[in-house]
């Protein structure tokens, strides 16, 4: 595999990334690539990287530092720790202080302009026109985990590509890098377009909305282009409808963990409800829920939903890789979830949909079987009812008084 040190770091640890032309002479410092995910070069040539995450660092041994044969080696992994520690020791704010001072001296025409775009639930043909005209002219794109191959196709391929995806366990930035990262760009005189690309929607548990703070308050222009959200998208792909006379007549989105990552299901329900510590509250069983990021904790979450009174009956989809033509999805009863899931073996991301709605999609009859993939779903999709009757008989079922 190849590794891309992240210019900001490359500005900080100069000393030790410049060793008397010691192999690094050359390398593309656009930032850590650890999926199967395009990069292109300066020059607009584009390198794949293969999905084994092999990356190149330094040594933890700093004292090593100026040997050459043992301060950097293919074999080494990175400690992270160091070098984020490192950074912040050697002057961050002094650094930010530098950024925002070149902003301020740029004429407002002049002035890059952030994008933070939401690229929807997975499917390319989901992307906002406004969306693809924004990526055909970006300088530089910052994108995540969750943003499909298929939609880095429409970046500018003479754009600079950084990677810095999350998943549970292994984040190759943290949110304060990815901060600095935006910054730095923005003072760079020839960066007209920055692209924060995000999958979803950027202020629907994208985390948008602390990016747009920090920039403005560094005085950078930010714009918002809205993407499909997942629930919205998952949902309608699968003839799910959020909301439905008689069966549902509001809908909630909540996340399935918080930023205290030690906090139980039944806090995080607790939390998102508004509960304090002496109520438990009852959920509106005419509301559709859909959880964002609840998969790990799935089992323990319907637990805490059957506390709060919905029904054990209570029909759900899991959906994992919604829309894309590597989604999978299990339909099956609230009291049932946590098996079901494990028994499915879904991986993130996984989106949850809880309600008497679930019930209208098509897959529901097909929800005895273990998972459906793509082309399950597809077939299910297909089906037509002869009759309204059966569908009047799905939709009697959960109309509740």
């Amino acid at each position: 595999g190849f590794i891309c040190i992240p210019e900001l770091f490359a500005e900080r640890f100069r000393f030790a990334f410049i060793m008397d032309k010691t192999g690094f002479v050359g390398v593309n410092w656009n930032g850590f690539h650890v999926n199967s995910h395009i990069n292109r070069n300066y020059d607009g040539k584009r390198k794949t990287v293969c999905r084994n995450r092999h990356l190149l660092m330094c040594n933890s041994n700093w004292n090593q530092v100026n040997n050459k044969q043992s301060a950097f080696n293919s074999s080494s992994l990175v400690n992270k720790e160091l070098i984020i520690a490192e950074a912040r020791r050697l002057g961050d704010q002094l650094l930010l202080k530098k950024r925002a001072e070149q902003i301020e001296k740029r004429s407002l025409n002049e002035a890059a302009t952030v994008y933070l775009i939401g690229t929807g639930p997975g499917d390319p043909e989901l992307l906002t026109l406004k969306a693809v005209r924004i990526l055909q002219s970006a300088n530089v794109v910052l994108y995540d985990r969750l943003v499909s191959p298929e939609i880095l196709e429409f970046v500018n391929t003479g754009a600079r590509m950084i990677y810095v995806g999350k998943q549970a366990g292994f984040h190759t930035r943290s949110q304060d890098e990815i901060h600095d990262l935006m910054l730095q760009f923005a003072a760079e005189p020839d960066v007209i377009s920055i692209v924060r690309l995000k999958g979803g929607d950027p202020y629907i548990f994208g985390r948008g909305g602390e990016e747009a703070e920090y920039l403005r308050a560094a005085g950078v222009r930010v714009t918002a282009v809205p993407g499909i959200t997942s629930a919205s998208g998952i949902g309608s792909s699968l003839g799910i409808p959020l909301t439905h006379r008689n069966v549902a007549t509001s809908c909630r989105f909540i996340t399935g963990h918080l930023q205290d990552s030690s906090a139980s299901p039944d806090a995080i329900v607790a939390a998102q409800l508004g509960e304090s510590n002496c109520e438990t509250s009852l959920l509106n069983c005419k509301e559709t829920l859909v959880v964002y990021m609840g998969l790990g904790s799935a089992g323990l979450l319907a637990e805490s939903l059957m506390k709060r009174g919905l029904e054990g009956n209570t029909p759900v989809a899991a959906v994992e890789r919604g829309t894309t033509l590597d989604q999978r999805a299990v339909f099956c009863t609230l009291n049932e979830l946590g098996d079901r899931i494990n028994q499915a073996e879904l991986k993130s991301p996984t989106l949850l949909i809880v309600g008497g709605v679930v019930a209208l999609s098509p897959a529901w009859n097909r929800r005895a079987e273990t998972v459906l993939n793509a082309d399950d779903l597809q077939n299910c999709m297909d089906l037509r009812y002869t009759t309204l009757d059966e569908l009047a008989k799905v939709e009697q079922n959960y109309v509740l008084e």
